[in-house]
């Protein structure tokens, strides 16, 4: 499951730059929006060059404008939500604070294991609001916070849910929402989940102004509120050492997490049964921590035999992080082996949905993809292409030769074409590849639609689109791989 976080912000740069990488550096990757909502001085432009392992650091920022009608603290935060909630496409979206560090590199992935249909709603319940004399005191206990909240984005989608202050008012009658003791930037959210009939599943219990820790998260709770002048002197001296200790602990974290990331393997199986042991013995020897290899086999072979085989493997073959074996039907039986002049829009339709739900699929910052009949001549392959992959490059291609072509499958544009490219050895900039040896960034399938405007083959879109959003491919001429003609 694909999980986007946001995180609104305002005069905590400093924070962001603690916090930031223990969200890249989770094993289940997400989407990450800053949603900056009115800083003084903030560095927009080199938040968007920052980079973490060689990843974008921060996927999406927004700088969002002042509204006249915000007249309780908790209104820009509302809004910075329900614009990351709009423009949210994976399957969970998870909304945090500025001054949340995890504490666990399996953060999301445990959240998203029970987020499920049956509890679309996860998260901390909201700090005490016995202190009030309105609406909170009498319904806090009920209401979960957004210091760590995780949401179906089906279920937000399915039940129109608002974070919007005048929503709580107009639709919900609670009066004098701009008093803090009735309202706050996740009660309207509240309300909505209990007209859905939705009640929360509750991690634990934070309290107000303190340092709150579990085996989760640590939360220097209220450090914007104490920057920004709501709360005093005594409070702002306590969450700045609070905040100092944690980010030193997040730079050890960090360093950890960097050196022990996770690789998806994707590999779309065709049903070819002849090679499946060449293949499978290869991956297995590929030179990386099991640990840290998720394998996602999609088999479109439709072949119950070759499913079996596949099967079987997997089960002799235990260590590795996860293991995904799904079947798909993409076009007839035997399809990738057919002569490819006569049913090439078959073939090409075939890969753009097998590509779709690839990028559906994948949720480590990188991926290798390596199609059933290319077989990498090093077992240090996936090495050698993780350390060319710099930090502007999001494509990192071994070589291999074309079948029916002479030279391998790599090429450069040449105005509104192409033409094929070779080199004895060392690595260069390229136009494109094919799929049949390559490191991506997983974010970069999305940069895509996966079918042919310009070009029918989806390899050659999919570059063209990677070109024209700014990407940049590379080649190691010296990962050399085979190409297997006789197949079946």
């Amino acid at each position: 499951m694909s999980v986007t976080v946001c995180i609104p912000h305002k005069e905590t740069v400093d924070l962001l730059r603690s916090t930031i990488p223990l969200w890249r550096l989770q094993s289940q990757s997400p989407f990450i929006v800053v949603v900056d909502t009115g800083s003084k001085n903030f560095p927009i432009d080199s938040l968007r060059d920052w980079r973490v392992n060689n990843h974008r650091a921060i996927d999406l920022i927004i700088q969002q404008p002042g509204r006249p009608e915000w007249v309780h603290f908790g209104d820009p935060v509302a809004a910075a939500h329900e614009l990351a909630q709009g423009l949210c496409f994976t399957d969970k979206i998870l909304f945090t604070h500025t001054d949340v560090y995890p504490k666990r590199r399996d953060l999301i992935e445990s959240l998203s294991k029970i987020c499920t249909d049956k509890n679309p709603v996860v998260g901390y319940r909201m700090s005490p609001r016995d202190h009030s004399h309105g609406f909170l005191r009498k319904n806090w206990r009920q209401m979960v916070g957004h210091s760590l909240l995780m949401v179906s984005t089906r279920f937000l989608s399915d039940n129109k849910i608002s974070w919007s202050r005048s929503i709580a008012e107009s639709e919900f009658g609670v009066e004098r929402t701009s008093h803090p003791d009735n309202w706050d930037s996740e009660v309207t959210l509240n309300l909505f989940f209990r007209r859905a009939g939705v009640e929360p599943l509750f991690l634990g219990d934070e309290t107000n102004f303190a340092r709150f820790e579990d085996e989760n998260i640590v939360h220097c709770r209220s450090t914007t509120l104490a920057r920004i002048g709501y709360l005093g002197q005594g409070h702002r001296s306590m969450v700045s050492l609070w905040n100092e200790e944690e980010a030193m602990k997040a730079q050890e974290n960090s360093r950890q997490w960097s050196n022990d990331f996770d690789i998806t393997i994707f590999v779309p199986l065709s049903g070819r049964k002849k090679i499946w042991p060449r293949f499978s013995a290869m991956i297995d020897r590929i030179d990386w921590p099991k640990k840290n290899l998720n394998l996602v086999f999609l088999d479109t072979s439709q072949d119950d035999s070759f499913s079996e085989m596949v099967s079987d493997w997997i089960g002799r073959s235990p260590g590795y992080r996860t293991v995904r074996h799904s079947k798909l039907s993409v076009g007839p039986k035997g399809l990738s082996d057919m002569d490819r002049s006569g049913c090439s829009s078959v073939v090409q339709n075939a890969m753009s949905k097998i590509y779709r739900w690839a990028r559906n699929h994948i949720h480590t910052d990188l991926v290798l993809v390596i199609e059933d009949d290319v077989i990498p001549e090093s077992r240090g392959v996936l090495k050698k292409l993780v350390s060319l992959m710099g930090e502007q490059i999001d494509s990192v291609s071994a070589a291999y030769p074309q079948k029916v072509l002479c030279g391998l499958f790599a090429w450069s544009w040449n105005g509104n074409g192409f033409s094929f490219e070779s080199q004895e050895s060392g690595s260069s900039k390229i136009g494109g590849n094919g799929f049949g040896c390559v490191l991506l960034r997983s974010q970069s399938l999305w940069c895509s639609e996966l079918t042919g405007r310009q070009f029918s083959d989806v390899d050659l879109q999919f570059y063209a689109d990677f070109r024209d959003a700014g990407k940049i491919a590379v080649i190691d001429w010296d990962s050399r791989c085979e190409h297997i003609s006789e197949t079946v």
